[in-house]
């Protein structure tokens, strides 16, 4: 059993949405926690993107149950 969660959240900062100079910076975040507890494996990922104004957050979790 696969779980797969995706959330995505838009929201932008000041009033010019489209601009000449476009900077792209990337944070990816990756964390596993307690492996085998409840015989089930966490894997968060996180990212923020920033693109010019914009910044675009993805948040996805898997879950998968290892009690088959």
């Amino acid at each position: 059993m696969l779980l797969m969660y995706f959330d995505c959240i838009f929201f932008m900062c000041g009033h010019s949405a489209f601009s000449r100079n476009v900077s792209i910076m990337m944070s990816t975040q990756y964390t596993t926690e307690n492996a085998f507890r409840d015989q089930k494996l966490y894997i968060r990922v996180e990212s923020d993107v920033h693109i010019s104004r914009f910044l675009v957050r993805q948040k996805t979790q898997l879950e998968l149950n290892l009690a088959m």
